[in-house]
């Protein structure tokens, strides 16, 4: 089956309506093609480094940037990890296909037939042998969505300056990017795909918090996160429990050793989750306390 190119116009309403949808803004506007052709692919690049909490929750939301703003195409997942939670996708997007970067012949087939190459958030270095990859192949327009450079880096400026668009996913990002003069004619900032997140899982949330004893909107959830900071967090936690009398969820990994005043006032999820889970249980929490980002971008995206 052949799959029409993007034409430049609906390329470029595309990649300003990613920007703006991570930024809240409206889609642009583009009327409907008349006797449409076969719907264009587009390559979405999910990196094996990024199959973490966070990396997933980055691939759903843009997963839904571009079904919201880029309808006609298709979607596939380039990947070269098993470990993508192909169920939950699915879920959310039925017709999204899953590319195995190891199955040389399907990974051919897919680059044939795609309009264009979306590089998942992530950090820049991450993302080269893919573009490296493209390139090789085909001339074909490729982006980046979400682009982590916090640091100076070397052997990628041919490749960002040869992207059709490059959004970094915060400012000092932006930044690093400015001084190294790339020049990809779209370099601007766009948050983390994770902001757009909206898949759920309410069945496993109501299950967890049944179980767990745990009531919608009488809760805090917290995500200790690794060493720093933990003396802090036990402090704001006796507050919180002195003061409102709720209970706090102590979310993955949840190893964080508790005074035993505290004790029986927390639940530790111990078990490992998926975003969609994560994202229906924060959903009903009162409050979120984070000393990692992915959970605070869950909550956020989540109206909590």
């Amino acid at each position: 089956m052949s799959f029409r190119p993007l034409r430049r116009r609906a390329f470029l309403l595309s990649s300003a309506g990613l920007a703006a949808a991570s930024c809240g803004g409206p889609p642009p506007r583009e009327s409907a093609p008349v006797n449409a052709a076969p719907r264009p692919l587009v390559l979405l690049r999910f990196d094996v480094g990024f199959e973490s909490f966070a990396g997933l929750a980055a691939l759903g939301g843009e997963l839904r940037l571009l079904a919201t703003y880029l309808p006609e195409a298709g979607v596939a997942v380039w990947t070269d990890s098993a470990a993508v939670p192909a169920g939950m996708l699915r879920r959310a997007f039925p017709d999204v296909a899953l590319v195995s970067g190891g199955n040389h012949a399907q990974l051919d087939r897919a680059i044939e037939r795609a309009s264009l190459l979306l590089c998942s958030s992530g950090a820049l270095a991450a993302a080269r042998a893919a573009l490296e990859a493209w390139r090789k192949r085909t001339r074909k327009p490729y982006g980046i969505l979400g682009a982590g450079a916090a640091q100076p880096f070397r052997g990628l400026k041919e490749l960002l300056d040869g992207a059709s668009f490059v959004f970094a996913r915060e400012t000092r990002s932006l930044d690093v990017l400015k001084r190294a003069g790339i020049r990809s004619p779209a370099l601007a900032f766009a948050p983390d795909g994770a902001f757009s997140f909206r898949m759920s899982d309410e069945e496993r949330a109501r299950e967890f918090l049944g179980r767990s004893g745990l009531e919608p909107k009488r809760f805090l959830a917290v995500a200790p996160g690794p060493g720093a900071g933990r003396a802090s967090l036990l402090d704001a936690l006796r507050s919180w429990v002195r003061r409102t009398g709720l209970q706090v969820l102590l979310l993955p990994p949840a190893d964080i050793d508790l005074p035993a005043a505290l004790q029986p006032h927390v639940v530790r999820r111990l078990a490992p989750w998926l975003p969609d889970e994560a994202a229906s249980i924060l959903r009903r929490a009162v409050a979120a306390v984070s000393f990692e980002n992915a959970p605070l971008i869950l909550a956020a995206a989540n109206d909590t």
